[in-house]
């Protein structure tokens, strides 16, 4: 499905086209506007404020969020509170935000990247091993492997934590 808006941009109206992505633990939007410009829009799980991919909490992110709300899923916002670490991982900075939980036998992270969009869900097993695993419960075909390594290592320190 995908529905048009005119957005007032700088005192001028702007056609864009915004298209709902599905599937997913963070409904994103991608909206291409009139101009060429195109970004992806989504919520932010903690403060449900509106977020621009990359440039973050901004104005025209506030005016996608509004246009999309009758398109939202999820339109009220349920807060979910992330524990964000940050730490310098093998000569690498990596910062990045989780929600941990049970379901079951396994242990379950959503990982979010420091710009607050969802990118998986780690999947802790009864064996100990790790799982990759998207919203869809599918595996993912690309992933930045560095950054996962660093994740999975990081994780078990947290563990106690849940217990």
């Amino acid at each position: 499905m995908t529905f048009q808006h005119i957005f007032n941009i700088q005192q001028e109206p702007l056609t864009a086209r915004i298209v709902p992505e599905t599937g997913r633990i963070q409904q994103l939007f991608r909206v291409m506007f009139s101009n060429g410009y195109e970004n992806i829009f989504f919520k932010d799980v903690e403060s449900g404020r509106w977020v621009e991919e990359d440039l973050g909490f901004t104005e025209l992110a506030a005016q996608v969020g509004m246009a999309a709300l009758p398109f939202s899923k999820q339109p009220i916002h349920v807060p979910k509170m992330l524990l964000w670490h940050h730490e310098d991982y093998m000569g690498h900075y990596v910062k990045f935000g989780f929600y941990a939980y049970t379901k079951g036998e396994q242990r379950l992270y959503e990982v979010y990247h420091h710009n607050k969009k969802y990118l998986y869900t780690l999947v802790l097993n009864e064996t100990g091993d790790w799982q990759v695993m998207d919203a869809r419960s599918t595996k993912i075909p690309y992933l930045d492997q560095a950054f996962l390594d660093a994740v999975v290592h990081i994780l078990p320190q947290y563990e106690e934590d849940y217990h």
